[in-house]
């Protein structure tokens, strides 16, 4: 099976179909622009009464409380299925997904550091982040401490259980329901 753009043994995308049904052309026509031909859909977590209750009791409401729960769910669903799936590396990316226009050319530039550079989560975005440090010599791949934004992040099977352990958040939502 070959590579998503060289690198990656799958790509899931995270749809809400419920919210908003009209994204699937979109980031189909999206992903099939930047070369990603082949792609496995993760129906995202629903928002409903039950989610917004469970976040209530660990946090109080805010305006976007039970999306943000939501979002967290369907990541951790997604990276359960990059498991079962055995990859070693996976393609994670949410519905409203938006390369660069020149983002062939921009990833021709760096594939060949990302692979031969050992890391863990790769963010093709830094969104409102300060960098660990500044690129040196020909490093065009920037450590960062955390982004705001995970719309297209590549994730190495090294941290499956570490991010799967900290977005647990179904095994949280039953423990909840007993304590209840």
């Amino acid at each position: 099976m070959s590579k998503v753009l060289g690198v990656f043994d799958g790509a899931l995308i995270v749809h809400a179909p419920h919210l908003v049904p009209e994204r699937r052309e979109s980031y189909e026509r999206e992903l099939r622009r930047v070369g990603v031909e082949s792609f496995e859909i993760v129906n995202a977590v629903e928002s409903n009464e039950e989610l917004r209750e469970h976040y209530n009791y660990i946090r109080p409401a805010h305006q976007n409380s039970v999306r943000a729960l939501s979002v967290l769910l369907s990541i951790d669903k997604a990276i359960e299925k990059a498991q079962n799936r055995g990859f070693d590396s996976v393609l994670l990316m949410q519905d409203d997904v938006i390369f660069r226009d020149r983002f062939d050319m921009m990833w021709e530039a760096v594939v060949e550091e990302v692979l031969l550079t050992d890391w863990d989560m790769l963010f093709f975005y830094r969104w409102h982040s300060k960098p660990i440090r500044e690129p040196y010599g020909r490093m065009r791949l920037v450590p960062i401490e955390h982004t705001l934004c995970s719309h297209c992040v590549g994730i190495k099977a090294a941290v499956f259980e570490n991010i799967g352990g900290y977005f647990n958040l179904q095994s949280r939502l039953r423990r909840w329901r007993i304590r209840q």
